[in-house]
């Protein structure tokens, strides 16, 4: 897996977190 695409995908999970946070 191309290391780019895991950080955009763990940022993707924090933003979808922080909204279901809200």
């Amino acid at each position: 897996d191309d290391p780019e695409l895991a950080a955009i995908r763990q940022r993707r999970m924090q933003q979808l977190m922080a909204q279901h946070d809200l």
